[in-house]
């Protein structure tokens, strides 16, 4: 019952932020990206966690899981940091990537 809250928490809190950060003429986009995203690649990662399991059973799976997901969170957690250490905003990435587009459709 715990993961499936996470699990909704987390793709709530996903849309929401692709939805409320992105460009009005540009949420579309954003939103079958997030969708393809994490509807698409579920059906395999339930592949290779079923194949795994069986090999080493499931509360060794799960977890290897959250070992790799909280190594993941630190890795990515550097990147939270802009450079000289500046925290990143979303508004940067945002103006960086409506500079692309417009770059694209001129």
């Amino acid at each position: 019952m715990l993961a499936g809250f996470g699990g909704i928490a987390q793709f709530t809190v996903s849309n929401i932020v692709a939805q409320s950060e992105s460009a009005p003429e540009m949420r579309g986009r954003v939103i079958g990206i997030l969708l393809m995203a994490i509807f698409g690649m579920a059906p395999l990662g339930s592949v290779v966690v079923g194949a795994v399991s069986q090999r080493i059973g499931a509360p060794t799976t799960v977890l290897v899981q959250g070992i790799i997901a909280i190594a993941l969170a630190l890795l990515f957690s550097r990147f939270l940091n802009g450079p000289a250490g500046k925290p990143a905003t979303i508004d940067v990435a945002i103006e960086e990537v409506e500079e692309l587009v417009k770059e694209e459709y001129v």
